[in-house]
């Protein structure tokens, strides 16, 4: 009995030191780096114009190590239809070694959204315009540059609220607006009259710089500080000092009613010019015999001044903590969400030297100086599989750098060339099922939708029976109004609108309900959208990636 007695406590005193250690070194706080520092080499040519191609081995990496990455993605696509991209690329030395696009309706020298590495952008302009001496320096005051309004809440904290706590998340602003609060401080922004004076006018929770705290509203902050100071509209300033001189010619980004961007996201690029970005900053800022940005901004930029896995607090409205979803939150930053190992000028860093432009659905730009290796991913990913690409990046990719140069592997680069552009789309017709007495009734009518997230409003669906689509149109958000045809034999629809390509396909699931599938070429979710017909009235359910949304319109006019 002492013996099973002594042999259980040994167990128990194992067990409690192993969750010691396991606790301490979870909880053990990211320790300050310093950005990887190395001299750039300057590339064999600049891409202002366009990439050259390379073999990979030309470039010292493994194409059978490439093609490993490739199978990898289709195994876990084949299982997992919340991992699915649009397009990879790796580029190393300046040469694109491997291009996949396996999205059959997104085709090379498209433009994706980029939705979040469009903040690392806003960061690279702010840079410039430090630079040029429209503004002064990161510690200029934010409400300095709105002098001539009335902002409410404002306190010392906010007085001394500066560009630099809005460039590295740590205004202390009470904002509630990512992904860890539903968005829902970014959809009563968008929804409030004046978005600038809704930002402004937010209260405090914390000294600025106090604590990493991620907000779209910073970046939004840092947009109009950007157009108060060059007094231009921003996209004219990104074109004139950075798009431009890179060979960046196809840009689309979003503005608000007001004509300010919306900074933190809805920015349109082709992913090999997202990769410029990336050149851009391997080459500290030079670019083709000019220094478009200060060396020393891209080693600010780079520098890590916030650490997000030791503070995660979600607050309530009452600015009090949620302990249950600071605490879920945790465990994701600590171990599932990549790059937090520390926080730049909007860049997430790792403790390894490399560095990433994220966007939510699984948009990367990520940089290895070391290997001097750019790796761009888009895609329309959703829930933890928006952090596989990394997998990629480091399982795959950084070990496929193996020499300066290989010896040629003609097989395998054939095979890797073969991804480079998009299988063929594959639809087959079926006869157009007979319509329900309603389609007749509500077609050709004005549906006046009320309140939603996304303002979507003016909702209107066509039928015609000589016709094998309906056709459906809508505005939304701050300038989407697509008016697209939707596919009724089983064959979507392409059909280019002022939102991009929309693809769409629809079916009646009963006699009063209609349902569309709908794909925005370069776009990150496949949505669907239910119609659903009473009298009167529209109920409209929106399927995506932010959430199922519920809401109704009446008929105004046909």
């Amino acid at each position: 009995m002492r013996r099973l007695l002594w042999a259980l406590g040994t167990v128990v005193v194992l067990l409690a030191v192993a969750f010691g250690v396991f606790m301490y070194w979870a909880y053990r706080p990211v320790p300050s780096f310093e950005p990887y520092t190395y001299t750039a080499e300057r590339p064999d040519y600049w891409p202002t114009e366009s990439w050259q191609r390379s073999t990979p081995e030309a470039q010292g990496m493994n194409s059978e190590t490439l093609l490993d990455m490739i199978a990898f993605y289709e195994k876990e696509a084949a299982s997992d239809p919340e991992f699915y991209l649009d397009s990879i690329t790796v580029i190393r030395n300046g040469f694109i070694v491997a291009e996949v696009y396996p999205n059959p309706n997104f085709p090379r020298d498209e433009m994706h959204v980029i939705h979040s590495a469009t903040k690392s952008i806003v960061s690279v302009l702010i840079g410039i315009a430090i630079d040029r001496g429209i503004i002064n320096s990161v510690d200029d005051k934010v409400v300095d540059y709105f002098a001539d309004r009335d902002i409410k809440n404002l306190d010392d904290r906010k007085r001394s609220l500066t560009i630099r706590d809005l460039l590295s998340m740590e205004t202390g602003l009470h904002s509630r607006d990512s992904f860890l609060y539903a968005y829902e401080g970014l959809f009563a922004l968008q929804q409030s009259d004046d978005w600038l004076q809704f930002a402004l006018d937010l209260p405090m929770a914390a000294d600025p710089g106090e604590r990493f705290d991620y907000s779209n509203i910073s970046t939004f902050l840092l947009g109009a500080v950007l157009a108060e100071a060059t007094e231009t509209d921003v996209l004219t300033f990104a074109r004139e000092t950075l798009f431009g001189p890179l060979g960046i010619k196809n840009v689309r980004w979003e503005w608000n009613g007001d004509g300010l961007p919306i900074a933190w996201a809805r920015m349109w690029l082709q992913p090999d010019d997202l990769a410029k970005i990336g050149l851009l900053y391997l080459q500290q800022g030079h670019w083709n015999g000019r220094q478009l940005v200060p060396a020393e901004w891209i080693r600010e930029s780079l520098t890590p001044w916030a650490f997000p896995k030791n503070v995660v607090y979600i607050l309530n409205e009452d600015m009090s903590e949620d302990t249950d979803a600071s605490r879920r939150i945790w465990v994701a930053q600590r171990f599932f969400r990549p790059f937090t190992d520390g926080y730049g000028y909007q860049w997430w860093l790792d403790g390894e030297g490399n560095y990433n432009a994220l966007g939510t659905s699984g948009q990367y730009l990520t940089v290895s100086p070391e290997k001097n290796l750019i790796f761009v991913v888009t895609g329309k990913n959703s829930g933890l599989s928006q952090f596989k690409p990394v997998e990629l990046f480091y399982d795959y990719v950084l070990p496929a750098v193996e020499a300066d140069t290989l010896p040629a592997n003609p097989t395998a680069g054939k095979s890797l060339a073969g991804y480079a552009d998009p299988p063929a789309r594959e639809y087959k017709a079926i006869p157009v099922p007979p319509l329900p007495k309603v389609a007749a009734e509500i077609s050709g009518v004005t549906y006046a939708m009320e309140t939603n997230p996304y303002k979507t409003d003016n909702v209107r669906l066509t039928f015609d029976t000589a016709k094998s689509y309906a056709e459906l149109s809508y505005t939304a958000r701050e300038s989407w109004a697509p008016k697209f045809h939707v596919g009724l034999d089983g064959v979507p629809r392409h059909t280019e609108t002022n939102v991009g390509v929309v693809i769409a396909s629809g079916r009646w699931s009963a006699p009063d309900t209609f349902v569309v599938d709908v794909e925005i070429v370069g776009y990150t979710t496949f949505d669907k959208w239910e119609f659903r017909f009473d009298g009167d009235r529209l109920i409209l359910t929106e399927y995506s990636i932010t959430g199922d949304y519920t809401y109704q319109g009446r008929a105004a006019r046909r």
